[in-house]
């Protein structure tokens, strides 16, 4: 009896003791980037300039500007800021690309035009995810015989895919090669 009454205290024991903690998954890759590298330099005063670019339904595209006023350096990229809203809140959220980033985004976007330039043969569907996971994709719509465009944010399960139309999806590239331009 004591010897069962001891093998289940340490069965309890070590199945509490031995359970692993959840694996974190941080999806927003910024750290990566060199304007995070910038933005968070110590002993230094930063300066942070914001120019409206153009906007798309309720994305903000902007030109941020980062400045050092110690060695007078600078680091630019686009920001693609929007707000959204639950039920018991409102979000602002700004995903920032480098001019790399921008250059991929463009080029990627580009080849989608041109393969959702006609009527497929078969049901298709196409993706593009950038590297903080901004997804943007078109898919057929059988019954309007037209793609439809969208952009997904990341880390924002509780809001829809941004869905755009071609004249949409045109204005986006143009916002893109003028900002690309000035980066």
């Amino acid at each position: 009896m004591k010897y069962s009454i001891l093998i289940a205290l340490s069965m309890i024991s070590v199945s509490t003791f031995a359970q692993e903690s959840p694996l974190t998954f941080n999806r927003n890759t910024e750290f990566n980037s060199g304007y995070y590298k910038f933005n968070n330099r110590k002993e230094t005063l930063l300066e942070k300039q914001i120019f409206d670019i153009g906007k798309i339904k309720n994305l903000n595209f902007q030109k941020i500007i980062l400045k050092d006023s110690k060695d007078n350096s600078s680091f630019s990229v686009l920001g693609i800021m929007t707000f959204f809203e639950t039920f018991d809140s409102i979000s602002k959220r700004t995903i920032t690309f480098d001019k790399e980033e921008v250059n991929l985004l463009i080029n990627n976007l580009q080849i989608l035009e041109q393969k959702t330039s006609s009527k497929p043969s078969t049901e298709s569907k196409y993706k593009y995810l950038t590297k903080n996971y901004l997804e943007v994709g078109s898919s057929f719509n059988e019954i309007s015989n037209s793609w439809t465009y969208y952009i997904k944010l990341p880390n924002s399960s509780s809001q829809n895919p941004i869905l755009l139309d071609k004249t949409e999806f045109k204005e986006l590239l143009n916002i893109l090669k003028k900002i690309e331009k000035d980066l």
